[in-house]
């Protein structure tokens, strides 16, 4: 094997373990699934009495390698809770989140798993009023994740602004 199929070679199974940037991307009913961390979201319990056990459930993202910004898989993990919530006809509110603690090395990926709850859309006074709450509670922890180092300045404001235009 000469140097240049090598080369081709390497660089093709890089591409291959980097376009790998996700895994377990799968939303799954809250009570009948465990959570992915050892530590799950704390929920409040005044949050689970509010919704039937039918309309709460988890979401887990996990990176495929260290090199993806937790933001990212975040934000991945919200699209997919959207597109469950429009599959239902449904909005849906944030009840808690996880994120995983950096370093990003020896197989600990960037991980998020957030437990949600499905609402009607046609009860848009309380929801406009539970995702404002939402809102002030993503930018929290958006400035949590920027004070513990898990995010940069650069994604804190991306992030901080997408929040703000909801």
């Amino acid at each position: 094997m000469n140097i240049r199929n090598f080369v081709s070679a390497f660089v093709l199974l890089a591409i291959l373990v980097f376009n790998s940037c996700a895994t377990s991307n799968t939303v799954k009913s809250y009570s009948g699934s465990k959570s992915h961390f050892r530590h799950p979201p704390i929920v409040n319990a005044d949050d689970v009495n509010k919704y039937p056990d039918k309309d709460i459930y988890r979401a887990y993202k996990r990176g495929g390698s260290g090199f993806v910004a937790i933001g990212a898989v975040r934000n991945q993990v919200q699209m997919y809770i959207e597109k469950f919530a429009l599959k239902q006809g449904k909005n849906y509110v944030i009840l808690a989140e996880q994120f995983s603690n950096p370093p990003y090395i020896a197989g600990n990926f960037p991980r998020v798993e957030i437990v949600f709850a499905l609402v009607d859309k046609n009860n848009e006074t309380n929801n406009q009023t539970q995702i404002k709450k939402t809102n002030a509670d993503k930018l929290k922890e958006l400035k949590k994740m920027l004070d513990d180092k898990i995010i940069t300045e650069e994604e804190y404001d991306k992030l901080k602004q997408k929040i703000i235009e909801e």
